[in-house]
């Protein structure tokens, strides 16, 4: 359930269309229909129902950003960057 809460969140508030060009312009959230929030939160609740409502996000999620339709901007799919060690001492990588 703690999961399709926070799908729930992530459509309310995350929500962004692909720019042709992101120098160019920035992204615009998008908002829905209040009755599509009640649905959302109402599937979210519901047993059963939650679990093939985070499936059906995470794959819409994935696909449509593929498709440069609109992404959800959030850390859970962010590419994790790799960090410089600070623990090495070798002032010539510094």
């Amino acid at each position: 359930m703690v999961a399709s809460l926070y799908a729930t969140y992530l459509i309310a508030y995350c929500l962004y269309d692909v720019p042709d060009s992101w120098e160019k312009r920035e992204p615009k959230r998008i908002v829905l229909p209040r009755i599509a929030y009640i649905t959302f939160l109402l599937v979210s609740v519901i047993p059963g129902l939650n679990i093939l409502f985070v499936l059906a996000f995470l794959i819409g999620a994935i696909l449509f950003k593929a498709m440069n339709q609109w992404q959800i901007k959030s850390w859970l799919f962010e590419k994790p960057e790799v960090k410089a060690d600070i623990t090495d001492n070798n002032p010539e990588k510094k």
